[in-house]
């Protein structure tokens, strides 16, 4: 019979992000970070922003409906579509990083002894790559 033990390891689940606007230096060269541009898994571009207690992801959707001819009845049918056109995110985390103000608050980056200045962005919001990583220390993620 084998002995029981208490394991501590660290487990959980951890955003990241990636404000558009971000230089990313790579091998071939150097690249900013948009719509076409996410960082690699492993570039130092991605940012702590806190560690995630739970989250929901909710597709947004679009359903269409078209009336086609099908062979296998020989009449006309109607087909429905659902497109997915966007996610929702919902995530509450252990506690708000500088990052997550920055994108709140449509803001620069924020810097200590700097007054913040809430919308001062001249766009809606702040556009960002978000990463969420699961993690389990014996299985390094």
């Amino acid at each position: 019979m084998s002995e029981l033990y208490n394991k501590e390891m660290l487990v959980g689940t951890f955003l990241d992000l990636c404000p558009f606007g971000t230089t990313v230096t790579a091998g071939s060269g150097t690249d900013t970070v948009d719509e076409q541009f996410k960082p690699a898994k492993d570039s130092d571009a991605w940012m702590m922003a806190n560690e995630v207690i739970d989250y929901k992801i909710t597709p947004t959707t679009e359903d269409d409906a078209r009336t086609v001819f099908s062979r296998d009845t020989t009449s006309y049918v109607t087909r429905k579509n659902t497109k997915v056109t966007g996610n929702t995110i919902e995530i509450n985390s252990t506690e708000i990083n500088p990052v997550c103000w920055q994108v709140i608050y449509q803001c620069d980056r924020l810097e200590a002894g700097k007054e913040v200045q809430p919308f001062s962005r001249n766009i809606y919001g702040q556009k960002v790559w978000a990463r969420l990583t699961k993690y389990q220390e014996d299985k390094k993620k």
